[in-house]
């Protein structure tokens, strides 16, 4: 993520946890910290379902940004982020 935006700084990263028990949130946060005003973190408390939390970040990103398109990765990043 960090490589990609950096080649790319029109582009945006909406990370959203979802209610994650082990790391998950500590290493997100470190990310968004080191993507500065290309990253944001969303954090639900408790577990909501992939699609849920799908929905979240495309609506968070819709309603806050000004970008021409939105999309989603999962985070193993079976889809590179060139696609």
């Amino acid at each position: 993520f960090l490589d990609f935006a950096r080649e790319n700084s029109h582009y945006s990263f909406v990370f959203v946890n979802d209610g994650s028990r082990d790391r998950t949130r500590e290493v997100l946060a470190q990310l968004v910290e080191r993507l500065g005003t290309q990253g944001v973190l969303l954090d639900n408390p408790v577990n909501q379902g992939k699609a849920e939390v799908v929905r979240q970040g495309v609506l968070w990103a819709m309603d806050n940004t000004a970008a021409a398109a939105v999309g989603f990765w999962d985070a193993e990043l079976a889809t590179p982020l060139p696609e």
